[in-house]
């Protein structure tokens, strides 16, 4: 125990300095601290024998004391070439390499690029003088650039913001990163990429699995699985990382010692054959080493890949491995290589939950076995043996034995979830101002699927990579434990008391912990390292109830699971799942129409009664497109037969490319505008690679979704010859470019107006064949220069429609659009989430 003594003792000098020196901050001259290290190594070193106590005491104040010495190392200097020292300069053009894997997010790109050069470090004469130093960019979506590569960032550089509720300063500084550019301008440069070969292997793997999960699975489950299994959950959509956040389940997504733990555990199977020990061990160890990088390394990963290995070398030594020697020396290492990790909220919470399962996960166990042991046989309270169970009394021996595994299992996750959540709840709401009141409950739900996830995602990331067919039919199972996880962390952040607005004191905190402390360590670290074993052990063996009699199991009255085994009846169970959730995604006869709520944008999307479907715009998010196809197609349903694209704003065509990777489309349809941004370039590029057939929109185009049903859109703007000329005007705005349809089935109508504003809308009344509908699509979002009052009655709808994002820069919809709405039923996104309005051809009806 000296080595688990000691480096928590380095851990409290790290902790210490981390405090009293920001790493936002120069720190002070601290040759102070450094004469007290070496007074405390004499003093140490000259103490006799006889006083071990001062000696003890001397080196636990020098170790303390070092920490805060490597903290003090560690910070930044500021010196004349650091880049953190041209913030708030103005504009300026920086040079430098992408040094670490982009992070691709709905709106836009952060690149970490390591400085070379920067134009004029004094004066504004527009020389370039070589500076150092990390700087982040913050950049649109296109055009793309990856690790290694050369680059030039031009914006004004600025410092890190500390936002409401979350020092994004603090955070990033405590990775190297002292100044930011927003809305950066990025642009590739030629020369020699740099960065290492290693990250840049493993990068291209990780998107090659990354691409297989795609393929495979639907959203949101695909990110899901991305973020447990390659650590990168940057596509998970908002809402969903929002539900997963009040509920304290975001542990789930980052990956930690349950992937090392499997990993570790299927290649010791694996390797168990070599005969050389200490060969096999140094492969495991390689392959965890490199999976911890591919998926990140962060503070979590590498915490459970130190301990991961230390077991790993343990065994193959046949040593005893300590949990609580294995997890400070983790703490310590990590900590001695780049101090500042200690303030990471990961690294804490990492190590708060293992120290819980350590210290309290078989006392959990014990106590609970020793409350339900009266209950279930053996003695009573006098000594005398009971004689079975009430049950066993009432019933037979054979009935009162339900499945043990199962019941092993509950109580497995019960306690286990309980140990984590004793140690790790301070920590989350003291850093994020958030009280997760059923977080215990939705914990226990959630982590007994985890495994399944981990095993029948890893299968289909294999079988994706060796065929996609073949990895959407191991999607399918694997899909099965990430959507209940999903929808159980969704069901339980509505309830009462998720997300609970509260920020505990930080003596509170302190003094909590501090109580954990004393309770963990009355002279028992020996017993409680056996964790959960020990308890579930104590239940298994001495509690009749949960116990499995082979004696019945001879007899010819055997319990169902000793005839055909549970996995059997697991296996069952997923079969009607996924065949239950098949006949859901049939046609059901009627024609729909939802309006995907993307945020501020347009996604539309039709289904014929025949089962055809049109996709309308795309909006601004991908993951938030994705999300709302794959919740309502089957998992392995990759279908679109038409995607219509009104017009290449930001809002409409964003999530469009990202669609055609994901999903076969037979046809697309798109007007004869210019794609000058780099959102609509990157959607011709995806139109070029899907191979689809592609019409340009003029008005008169008839698009049949269900001939039988006679449901058809007619395209009625744009015009089939000049634009200008129908509008008499010189030059036409995007929006007035928009692609305008009119849906029928049977006496029904729908308007689906793109962008259009007033003058489109003039045009479109005075045009042949009326424009009555019973919806309406809002145009351009509710906008004030859209849905005029003459477009309005000209259309008289039932029910307007009005896709938008919540709290959106722009003030939409328009209180004056909403006035002209008045006795309208309106249905809004923002406020109605995705709104699902649904014909047979006579009534209409809105979900």
């Amino acid at each position: 125990m000296w080595l688990a003594r000691t480096c928590t003792l380095w851990l409290i000098g790290i902790a210490a300095a981390d405090g009293l020196w920001p790493p936002t901050e120069r720190p002070p001259d601290v040759r102070l601290g450094g004469a007290l290290v070496v007074l405390a190594v004499l003093v140490a070193l000259s103490a006799g024998r006889r006083v071990r106590a001062v000696r003890v005491g001397a080196m636990a104040v020098a170790i303390v004391l070092a920490g805060a010495g490597r903290v003090w190392l560690a910070r930044p200097r500021f010196d004349p070439g650091d880049i953190a020292l041209w913030r708030d300069r103005g504009a300026r053009s920086v040079e430098g390499i992408v040094a670490a894997e982009p992070e691709r997010r709905d709106g836009g790109v952060h690149y970490v690029v390591k400085v070379e050069r920067a134009a004029a470090a004094r004066g504004d004469d527009g020389s370039a003088v070589p500076v150092h130093g990390l700087l982040l960019a913050q950049a649109a979506r296109y055009p793309v650039f990856a690790y290694g590569d050369r680059v030039r960032v031009r914006g004004e550089i600025v410092a890190p913001p500390v936002l409401p509720g979350f020092d994004y300063r603090t955070f990033l500084a405590r990775k190297g990163v002292h100044a930011i550019v927003r809305r950066a301008h990025v642009e590739g440069v030629d020369g020699r990429r740099g960065g290492y070969v290693v990250p840049r292997v493993l990068i291209a793997i990780k998107a090659r699995a990354q691409r297989a999960v795609a393929i495979s699975l639907p959203e949101p489950e695909a990110s899901l699985a991305t973020g447990i299994l390659l650590g990168d959950d940057d596509g998970i959509p908002r809402r969903v990382a929002d539900a997963f956040r009040r509920t304290n389940t975001t542990h789930v997504i980052a990956i930690s010692g349950a992937n090392i733990a499997l990993l570790v555990a299927a290649l010791q199977v694996w390797l168990g054959r070599w005969r050389r020990r200490g060969r096999a061990a140094g492969v495991t160890v390689a392959i965890v080493a490199a999976y911890a990088l591919l998926v990140g390394a962060d503070p979590a990963v590498v915490r459970a890949a130190i301990m991961g290995g230390l077991v790993v070398v343990a065994l193959a030594n046949d040593r005893r491995s300590e949990a609580v020697t294995a997890l400070t020396l983790a703490g310590g290492l990590m900590t001695a290589w780049r101090p500042a990790i200690i303030g990471d909220l990961g690294f804490q919470l990492s190590f708060a939950a293992t120290a819980g399962l350590v210290a309290f996960a078989g006392r959990l166990g014990s106590w609970v076995g020793a409350r339900l042991e009266p209950r279930a046989g053996g003695e009573d309270g006098s000594g005398a043996r009971v004689e079975g169970t009430r049950v066993e009394r009432r019933y037979g021996a054979a009935s009162a034995r339900p499945p043990g595994r199962i019941m092993a299992l509950l109580n497995e996750s019960v306690l286990v979830t309980l140990a984590a959540q004793l140690t790790t709840w301070p920590l989350v709401a003291w850093h994020t101002g958030q009280l997760g009141a059923v977080g215990l409950v939705a914990n226990v739900l959630v982590v007994p699927a985890q495994p399944a996830v981990m095993a029948a995602g890893g299968a289909t990331i294999a079988a994706g990579l060796v065929a996609p067919g073949l990895g959407r039919l191991v999607g399918a199972v694997a899909w099965l434990p990430l959507a209940w996880t999903v929808r159980v962390v969704e069901a339980c952040a509505m309830l009462p008391g998720a997300g609970l607005a509260w920020r505990p004191p930080l003596a509170l905190v302190a003094g909590y912990y501090l109580a954990l402390a004393v309770a963990a360590m009355p002279g028992e670290v020996r017993r409680l390292a056996g964790g959960v074993r020990d308890g579930l052990a104590r239940l298994r063996t001495r509690l009749p109830f949960f116990a499995v009699d082979d004696a019945a199991g001879r007899s010819g009255t055997r319990p169902f699971r000793r005839r055909i085994g549970w996995p059997a009846f697991v296996l069952a169970g997923a079969g009607a799942v996924l065949a239950w959730r098949a006949v859901l995604a049939q046609p059901d006869g009627l024609l729909h129409v939802t309006a995907l709520d993307v945020g501020q944008g347009d996604a539309i999307l039709v289904v014929a009664p025949n089962g055809r479907r049109m996709l309308i715009d795309g909006g601004p998010s991908p993951s938030a497109v994705l999300d709302g196809l794959g919740r309502r197609f089957a998992p392995w349903d990759r279908r679109l037969d038409v995607v219509v694209l009104t017009h290449p704003d930001a809002d409409h065509v964003g999530g469009l490319p990202a669609v055609l990777r994901r999903y076969r489309v037979d046809h697309i349809v798109q007007p004869a505008a210019e794609h000058a941004t780099p959102d609509g370039r990157s959607w011709d590029a995806a139109v070029e690679g899907e191979g689809a057939v592609v019409h340009t929109a003029v008005a008169g185009m008839r698009l049949v979704l269900d001939g039988a049903a006679g449901v058809a859109a007619e395209v009625r703007w744009p015009p089939a010859g000049d634009i200008e000329r129908a509008l008499g005007v010189e030059e036409v705005a995007m929006n007035d470019r928009s692609v305008v349809l009119v849906l029928r089935h049977g006496r029904r109508r729908f308007v689906l107006t793109g962008d259009v504003e007033a003058s489109v809308e003039r045009a479109l009344v005075r045009s042949a064949g009326g424009l009555r509908g019973d919806v309406l699509k809002v145009a351009h979002h509710g906008s004030a220069t859209s849905s005029t009052p003459a477009f309005l009655a000209a259309v008289a709808p039932r029910l307007a429609v009005i896709s938008v994002g919540a709290d959106n820069r722009f003030g939409h919809p328009d209180g004056g659009v909403l006035g002209r709405l008045g006795g309208i039923a309106v249905r809004r996104t923002d406020v109605d989430g995705a709104v699902d309005v649904f014909t047979d051809g006579e009534g209409v009806w809105v979900r």
